[in-house]
């Protein structure tokens, strides 16, 4: 069930990412990585 799901969620991936530009998706990763980096940062400064 789990590999039907992860298949059909790529196969989704995959249709829907055709049209990025590179430099959108490095942007994307970019803002994924800096909120992160502020949630743990977040977390961390938590009592």
């Amino acid at each position: 069930m789990i590999e039907d799901i992860r298949q059909k969620e790529m196969a989704l991936m995959t249709l829907i990412a055709a049209d990025f530009e590179d430099d959108d998706i490095a942007t994307a990763l970019r803002v994924i990585e800096a909120v992160t980096a502020k949630l743990k940062q977040m977390r961390d400064e938590q009592p």
